[in-house]
């Protein structure tokens, strides 16, 4: 197994804590419905508060918006840490092992470092800027970008009545964001499409994006690089993740606006 880059070690350390708080709390959690109709446990707020009392000590004065305990301000220049302590609370809830804790930080406007953790599943995404990916330890390549195919799963966590994908293709919603993005990376989802995602969901995949040669960008076709004037905590429209090249062949002419 490769050595991990040396800034990667802390946040992963910090994330595999979480995830044995969360573990812990499984089939054990009572669920109480949020404002915005998403789903809180015990768990995630445990969680959470290990992921914080962490950050503090690692970077005190580094700014946290976290899924829990945020407020909604732009995600500006700074140093911003993007946390959701358990990503798939719904999974989570109802029994299913399909969710993870994500870490990442932004830096500039730029997705500088991110960690997903899945302790049900055995698997850790990590990614900081200019050393790549690693998935349990390896470090990926990009993956294709080759036209998808009929039997080609890709990742949509839209609803039914929502904007579609009009290629051909097996549309798969499993359930947590941030583990969409990472099956795009490893080749798994061949491109995922997300809808009313918050930044805490796609912080960490999006560094990683930025390593792999893949592309976030909105309906309008417009790239996704500058996060730095996005609501730290504001749901957000559609967003398209797949290989450089494939991408914009991808969105749906219907959804670009007209000329």
């Amino acid at each position: 197994m490769e050595t991990l880059p040396e800034e990667l070690q802390p946040v992963l350390a910090l994330a595999e804590q979480a995830g044995r708080v969360v573990y812990d709390w499984f089939g054990k959690t009572h669920a109480t419905r949020k404002p915005d109709g998403t789903l809180a446990t015990e768990a995630d707020l445990a969680a959470e508060e290990v992921i914080l009392e962490g950050l503090a000590r690692l970077c005190p004065t580094d700014a946290v918006c976290s899924e829990e305990s945020y407020s909604i301000t732009r995600v500006g220049p700074g140093r911003l840490w993007s946390v959701d302590p358990l990503d798939g609370t719904h999974n989570y809830a109802a029994g299913l092992p399909v969710w993870s804790v994500s870490i990442g930080l932004i830096e500039g406007g730029r997705p500088v470092l991110g960690v997903v953790h899945s302790p049900p599943l055995d698997l850790t995404y990590a990614a900081a800027a200019g050393t790549g990916v690693w998935r349990n330890g390896e470090r990926l390549q990009p993956p294709p970008a080759d036209a998808l195919q009929r039997n080609d799963l890709v990742g949509d966590t839209v609803d039914p009545e929502g904007l579609c994908l009009t290629v051909p293709h097996k549309r798969r919603n499993l359930g947590s964001a941030a583990l969409h993005g990472c099956w795009v990376m490893s080749g798994v989802f061949r491109a995922a499409l997300f809808s009313k995602w918050a930044l805490w969901d796609l912080a960490a995949v999006l560094c990683m994006a930025a390593e792999l040669e893949v592309e976030a960008r909105w309906m309008s076709g417009e790239v996704l690089c500058d996060l730095s004037a996005l609501d730290s905590a504001q749901r957000q429209e559609y967003l398209l993740l797949a290989p450089r090249g494939l991408c914009e062949s991808l969105i749906p002419a219907s959804a670009r606006p007209s000329a």
